[in-house]
């Protein structure tokens, strides 16, 4: 009986270390699909990424234009404003002039 003992507990051993391994490869064949999965996932994502940098380089592309015609505008505004200020300058220094005359034609005008 004590080869027949043998025997069982070598066949249930066999059997169990059978099952480990199926098991195991269970394991292994349910790691590499969600690994394949997580790869087709993480292409999804870079694909996403990809898209949306494009969008951005293209937006900030036409920002850029954007902000040139602004830069333009503002300094054409400056120079502007520049020849306006020195025309209200001539203009209060010619009308200080002018006004400047009136008053000496008038104090003549009174002496007389």
């Amino acid at each position: 009986m004590s080869k027949d003992t043998t025997t069982t507990g070598a066949e249930q051993t066999e059997a169990a270390v059978e099952e480990a391994l199926i098991r195991l490869e269970r394991a292994v064949l349910d790691r590499n699909l969600k690994g394949t999965a997580s790869s087709g996932e993480q292409a999804v994502y870079i694909e996403q990424l990809e898209t949306e940098n494009k969008q951005m380089t293209r937006d900030l592309a036409e920002m850029k234009k954007h902000c040139i015609a602004l830069k333009n505008g503002y300094e054409m505004l400056e120079k502007k404003c520049a020849r306006l200020e020195n025309a209200n300058d001539s203009a209060e220094k010619e009308l200080t002039a002018t006004l400047h005359d009136l008053d000496q034609l008038i104090a003549q005008k009174s002496l007389h």
